[in-house]
């Protein structure tokens, strides 16, 4: 089984994203913006979850049916 290194400078640098992600968290929980808060919390945790099972899950350099059973897991737990 092929198994792909992760170089760290990849890795250092979707951790920093994810700090970013969350100092934008908790900036957009300082306003009110009304009815778009929901909307902006909820793509923000979605950037982040896709940033984590991409990078720190591995995902990304596996094979399409690994790709079809995230997907359908990520489906499937919403029902």
């Amino acid at each position: 089984m092929n198994s792909f290194i992760v170089p760290k400078k990849m890795l250092i640098g979707v951790w920093l994203g994810l700090l970013v992600l969350l100092l934008l968290t908790w900036g957009l929980a300082q306003f009110d913006l009304h009815h778009f808060n929901v909307a902006a919390a909820l793509t923000i945790a979605a950037a982040k979850m896709i940033l984590v099972i991409l990078f720190f899950m591995h995902v990304r350099y596996k094979p399409p049916l690994t790709w079809l059973f995230v997907a359908a897991d990520l489906f499937g737990s919403s029902l």
